[in-house]
């Protein structure tokens, strides 16, 4: 009964982290458009009739500033230029191609973006897979074991798999958040986008692009995580003993799940998106 029971809740522990693994390498492959097109249509509605008009609003201020900078530099038009004006429009009308293909612009990054993680999981898509084990061998281990042996394992089994469906909600809620903040961020894009092409405003424009950089390439770097994770994994049961690589395991799902965290950091501090 207890080593029925073992081999039950270690198998069926396993099972869950491949198809979690599974399901967390296809959802960061999705772009804001395939992960939710119900919410992503919402956003980009609220995008469209509420912000868009508040950054033409920016836009023509930003505009306005720059022409007075520009007209006041020189001596207060003493040495002004008329192809300073013809750069001044050109300027204008760049801003407002920006700000009228904003979510386009967006989209075309996380395109991007997809494009990379799909190259990544077709370059590791042998690594992210966890190795099923001989349940040949783990009967026999399991056999040769006493009777409190077998009651000990039991309890530390259960214990780690419970453990195990934590993490797992742990990283379905980190996946999840990421998409989340990724709508709210492309929600307001109007608004930085409508100050790039200002020397002193542009900074907030550039900024904004940095962090839809950072969040596009975080996808990439999960990819990565889970591929070493699962190569970790595999050494389930290789070697040492069946007691420790059950908590070796637990352990490096504990690592997955901060790492997995971590990434939305790493990748601002790539792209320099702070």
């Amino acid at each position: 009964m207890f080593v029925d029971g073992i081999m039950g809740n270690i198998l069926g522990m396993l099972e869950q982290l491949r198809e979690r693994i599974g399901s967390t390498a296809s959802d960061v492959a999705k772009t804001p458009q395939t992960w939710n097109s119900g919410i992503f249509e919402t956003v980009r509605e609220l995008s469209e009739t509420a912000i868009i008009p508040v950054a033409a609003i920016i836009l023509t201020y930003v505009v306005c500033y720059e022409l007075i900078q520009m007209v006041i530099a020189d001596n207060n038009m003493n040495q002004f230029e008329p192809v300073m004006l013809f750069k001044w429009i050109v300027k204008t009308a760049i801003g407002i191609f920006l700000l009228t293909h904003t979510f386009d612009i967006i989209m075309g990054v996380f395109d991007l973006s997809q494009w990379v993680i799909m190259q990544a999981n077709t370059v590791m898509g042998n690594e992210i897979n966890i190795t099923a084990i001989e349940t040949s061998t783990l009967r026999d281990t399991l056999n040769q074991m006493s009777l409190g042996d077998l009651l000990l394992m039991y309890l530390q089994v259960a214990v780690v798999s419970l453990a195990m469906k934590v993490l797992s909600i742990v990283i379905f809620i980190v996946v999840s958040a990421r998409m989340m903040q990724i709508y709210l961020t492309i929600s307001l894009a109007p608004i930085p986008v409508a100050t790039m092409t200002n020397k002193e405003w542009g900074q907030i424009g550039n900024g904004y692009i940095k962090q839809i950089f950072a969040l596009a390439f975080q996808g990439a770097l999960i990819i990565v995580c889970l591929a070493i994770y699962a190569r970790l994994a595999t050494d389930f049961l290789v070697s040492g003993g069946l007691e420790t690589s059950i908590w070796t395991l637990l352990g490096n799902t504990v690592l997955l799940g901060y790492m997995l965290i971590k990434t939305g950091g790493i990748a601002q501090s790539i792209f320099q998106a702070h």
